[in-house]
């Protein structure tokens, strides 16, 4: 579905990034465990977080599939949020950071 994603990160911010994304493959993992009890309470706020962080670190697309995770679970669509759990697997199994130099004070 995706090609290779190269982002460009200032290596002062490189931990907090691949924590970032780290975090997002573990909310990914919480939202396919709840959704086996249909906890679709806690797959909306998972998803709410995931979208308003995604700002921090202009991820458009983290936060597009955030907000749409946090739509289905409000109509309780398990379905479709399966698909956007897997979409969302798919897109960061792709992310290739590629550090940028420190900016000189």
């Amino acid at each position: 579905m995706y090609d290779n994603i190269i982002v460009y990160v200032n290596a002062e911010f490189e931990e907090n990034i691949l924590r970032y994304l780290k975090n997002r493959e573990n909310d990914l993992n919480v939202i396919e465990m709840i959704l086996l009890e249909d906890d679709f309470t806690g797959i909306r706020a998972i998803a709410e977080e995931m979208s308003d962080e995604s700002q921090t670190y202009g991820f458009d697309w983290i936060n597009t599939v955030g907000k749409h995770i946090k739509k289905y679970a409000e109509i309780g669509d398990e379905e479709k949020i399966k698909r956007m759990v897997s979409s969302l697997k798919n897109y960061l199994s792709k992310i290739n950071i590629i550090m940028e130099a420190k900016e000189a004070i």
